[in-house]
Formats: C-alpha cells, structure tokens, sequence
C-alpha cells in the first residue's frame, strides 16, 4: 500500500512540476567573505583559505586595489596544498581599481574541486608591484584562516557549478546523520535523473545573492523533509536546506512544498 501511494504521488508530482517555472542559477555563489575593514598590502603573496560546497570553481571575485600603476601583472592561484597550483589567472593592473579597493572578477579555467576539502586562493606578482587586498577583522570567514593575522580574512567570492554533487557538507557545524531508506533495486532509482524534494512543514524563501542568481532555502520545521535522488533521505526538523535549479511549488506562503532541482545541500 505505502508503495502504491508514493508511485501515484510521483505521478502526480511530475504532471504537475511540468508546467510550473523553473528557477536557473548558474554559475552560483559558493563560499564568500564581503567584510572590508581596510586594504593590506600584499607582500607579494597572499592567500586565503576556502571549503567549498560545489564541484566546479567557475571564477573567483577579490576585492583589490592596486598603488602603482607600473605594478606587474597580478597573479590569481587556486591551490592544494599550498604552493601547487591547480587553476591560475592573471590581470594586467589596468583591470585593479586604483586607490580604492573594489570587486575584480578572475575567470580562472574551470576546476572540478572536492567539496568539503580546504583549498587557497593565492594572489601573487613579481617584484615591482603595490597591490592591496581588503580583509575583515573578527574572524568573519569562519571556515578558513588567511595570511594575515589569526583573525583576519580576505575579502572573496567563489563561483561554481553544481555538478553532480550533493554537496552535503556543514561547513558551520556538526552534521546530522540522514536516515537512508533503502528502496528496492527494480525501483530504487528514480527515472529521467531528477531529484524528488518534498515536505509538508517548511519555512521556504527564495534567496537572490545577485540579479539572476536564485534558489531556494529550507528550514525543515516539525515534520521531516524527503530528498528521494538515488535513495529516499530523511532530513530531520531544524535542518536548513538549498535546492538548485528548481521547479515545482516552493512558495514562501506555503507551509508545504514539492518539486524538482538538479542539486542541494545542507546549510545549516
């Protein structure tokens, strides 16, 4: 019986999810530290660390100034372990603002990174140069250290695709362990390669970091949250959820929600 009714109410669900929008975010805002209490001089080499929740680093934003306009080209690393570089960028000091810091985006070829692994973003440049990195006081990047003092990080943003990754990684705090539910073999595996997400006591909200780059956050309330990929899991009340790309009925005045995305993690 418990069979027949989740059969008919995937039926139902996809009928459904067919006709209703789809929210799009890519690439999607990873990991970030916006905190600017001042500009530091790097000696040339600085790095800040990074963990990233996301399979594909598609580019990497600094907030940087430069002092000198003769200064040399500067040199944006991504690097595990430090000192190996995995992808690089450079840009010549024209594109760093002058004087005053601001955001400066390096397209640094795609990298397939492990989520949950720490890595570095370096910024290096030969003798000669005068450049500035903005970083925050009071720890404000909590999952990483930097170069600077033990409480400082840089200012950056990392973008990434998802991949196939289900990104299910508390970088903030202890995990809770997901109940799997075995299903049979014949139907373990649900069909087109879409990702089930469904509840019936959720706080939803539909989360914009920039123009053009949404998803969805889920704080499971008092009854469990279902992600049925490969296998059904339970996410347990108290836990917060992101959904990307999706489609389905996931509204803030809701208190239920169900659809489909192409990936998600925990938040929280």
């Amino acid at each position: 019986m418990n069979k027949k009714i989740i059969g008919i109410f995937v039926m139902m669900l996809l009928i459904t999810i067919a006709t209703l929008p789809i929210v799009s975010a890519v690439p999607i805002l990873d990991q970030r530290q916006e905190k600017c209490d001042g500009e530091k001089f790097i000696p040339n080499l600085a790095w800040q660390e990074f963990i990233p929740t996301m399979k594909i680093l598609r580019e990497v934003e600094v907030k940087v100034t430069h002092w000198y306009g003769g200064s040399p080209n500067l040199k944006l690393s991504i690097e595990q372990p430090l000192g190996t570089v995995l992808t690089f960028k450079e840009l010549p000091v024209s594109d760093i603002p002058s004087g005053t810091s601001g955001w400066v985006t390096f397209n640094v070829p795609d990298y397939t990174l492990t989520p949950g692994q720490k890595y570095y973003i370096t910024l290096t440049y030969p003798p000669g140069g005068e450049y500035g990195w903005c970083a925050g006081n009071g720890d404000p990047y909590v999952s990483g250290e930097s170069s600077g003092p033990a409480d400082e990080d840089f200012c950056f943003r990392t973008w990434a695709n998802k991949g196939k990754s289900k990104n299910s990684i508390n970088i903030e705090g202890e995990w809770s362990n997901p109940l799997a539910i075995t299903m049979p073999k014949n139907k373990q595996y649900i069909p087109f390669g879409i990702i089930l997400a469904f509840g019936f006591d959720v706080d939803v909200k539909i989360v914009q970091l920039e123009p053009g780059e949404d998803y969805v956050d889920l704080e499971v309330l008092s009854k469990p949250f279902y992600i049925w990929e490969n296998e059904i899991q339970i996410r347990n009340p108290g836990e917060f959820i992101r959904l990307y790309n999706t489609k389905g009925l996931f509204l803030p005045s809701l208190p239920f929600c169900f659809g489909i995305c192409d990936d998600w993690g925990i938040i929280g």
